[in-house]
Formats: structure tokens, C-alpha cells, sequence
């Protein structure tokens, strides 16, 4: 292929022009029908570092017609190091002013209550309650007194657990949270279309061979994954594994580095 002939930005937007219209008319038509129905609660970003809510972002602030628009950023404090840049990098970039870009974390050590209840698992997963949503629920349950909408960027085609995700629907963890889901139809292809047309800022983890912007020691990471974050981020992974291995240990397991592995 010639160099004449390899797509370019430009090819890319002429050639998707009209999907991607149509998805903005869609998803912002929906984002205002919403606002107009809940006129009492606050329209809201669950902002999560990934790409999925970098365009809801973007898709909001446009119906809106505003960038003062709430952001909420559940910081579980063990985000990758790079969604901790790139928030800030896109908030400025956003123009959303710094104090309409709410940040709330737990006050709590995450290997100190690994200690306490021991390192979660796919089958106990307290680590998401603990470290995400009982910080999100106390910011989500006192900003406004009539409620919030939290604008997400869930995605049906992102998992079978997705696959039947509501457009609408009332957080059972967060009362005063109702969830609302623009782009829950949009293939990946489309969100990274739209991403590069519209040039918003994309965090380079995706770059760096990951797949989304989620939290360092999850349980539910692939080995894929794994791997990959032990390649991208070293120390930190060393760290987790070395807690790892301790704790092994001190439950009575013989051989822990193998137990670990």
C-alpha cells in the first residue's frame, strides 16, 4: 500500500461521517430527553479514566451545551499510575473546572485491609464495595438533595454479564444514583471512531497492549493481563505479588511462590 493510499484521519472521518452523526443525534437526543424527565436530580459523569467514559463525557457536555458538568472520579487508589496523568490531563484539556471534578477515595490502606480480610478473590470481591462504591455512594447520596443522573459508559458488548445491562436503571448500591447509559450499543469500533474523530484525549494504558483502565490487583484480570501489567508496571505488580507470597506463608501454605502462581 502506497503511502496515497493508507487511511488518514480525514479518510477515516468522511468515510464514517454519517454513522458517527447519527450515534451523537442519538445519544445526545437521549442524554436531554433524560435531563428533561429528572429535572430534579443532577446530571452527573462516572468518570473512570477509560474510553467508554471519555466519550460519554464528551457526549454530555454537548447536550448540555456546557463543560461545567459534574465529573466523578471513584478513586480506588490503586487506579494504573498512567489513568492518574491522563485524568488531570483530561480534565484541563475538557476545560471542566477543577472543582466540578470530584475525586472521592477511601480512607484506607489496600494492603492493610488486605491484611484484615485477607486478599479478595473472584469469589470474595469486597475490594469494589470497600474501595468503590462506598466512596462513590457517599459523594453520589449528599450532591444534590433531589438525586443525581450518572451518565456511564457501560457497554452491552463488553462481557455477557453486560449483555442485558438496562439503558436506565436505579444503582442498588448508590439510593440516590439512577445510572444512565448512552452509548450501551456502541461496538468498540464505533467508540474508537468517534474518539479519533472528535480528538479526544485517549489514556495511553491502551497503547501500552491493555484493554481497558481498570484497577492494578483486580481479581478478575486475565493472566493476559497479568502479564501485561507486570511488563507495564513492575514495581507495583512486585509489590502485589511479594503480599502475595507473605500471605501464603502465614495461612500455612508449604510451597507459597508456587500457591501464588
Amino acid at each position: 500500500m502506497s503511502l496515497r493510499t493508507q487511511p488518514t484521519l480525514e479518510t477515516l472521518r468522511r468515510a464514517n461521517a454519517e454513522t458517527l452523526k447519527n450515534l451523537e443525534e442519538d445519544a445526545t437526543d437521549f442524554i436531554k430527553q433524560v435531563v428533561t424527565e429528572y429535572p430534579k436530580r443532577l446530571p452527573v459523569v462516572s468518570f473512570s479514566g477509560g474510553k467508554d467514559s471519555a466519550v460519554v463525557s464528551c457526549l454530555v457536555r454537548k447536550a448540555l451545551e456546557t463543560n461545567e458538568v459534574m465529573h466523578v472520579f471513584g478513586d480506588t487508589t490503586i487506579e494504573y499510575p498512567d489513568t492518574y496523568i491522563f485524568t488531570e490531563e483530561f480534565r484541563r484539556a475538557s476545560q471542566i473546572p477543577a472543582e466540578m471534578f470530584l475525586m472521592p477515595r477511601a480512607p484506607l490502606d489496600w494492603f492493610e485491609m488486605c491484611e484484615r480480610l485477607e486478599p479478595p478473590s473472584m469469589i470474595l470481591r469486597w475490594c469494589c464495595t470497600v474501595f468503590k462504591a462506598n466512596p462513590l455512594g457517599m459523594v453520589m447520596n449528599t450532591i444534590n438533595n433531589g438525586g443525581v443522573l450518572s451518565f456511564e459508559g457501560i457497554r452491552r458488548c463488553e462481557s455477557a454479564s453486560r449483555r442485558n445491562a438496562e439503558k436506565i436503571y436505579k444503582n442498588k448500591k448508590i439510593s440516590h444514583q439512577l445510572s444512565v447509559r448512552p452509548i450501551i450499543d456502541w461496538k468498540d469500533l464505533e467508540v474508537w471512531l468517534y474518539l479519533l474523530v472528535e480528538g479526544i484525549l485517549i489514556n495511553p494504558v491502551y497503547k501500552k497492549g491493555l484493554t481497558r483502565a481498570g484497577c492494578l490487583y483486580c481479581p478478575y484480570n486475565s493472566p493476559l493481563t497479568d502479564h501485561l501489567l507486570s511488563q507495564v508496571y513492575p514495581e507495583e505488580l512486585k509489590e502485589w505479588r511479594d503480599f502475595l507470597v507473605e500471605h501464603a506463608r502465614q495461612i500455612g501454605k508449604k510451597d507459597a511462590v508456587e500457591y501464588v502462581a
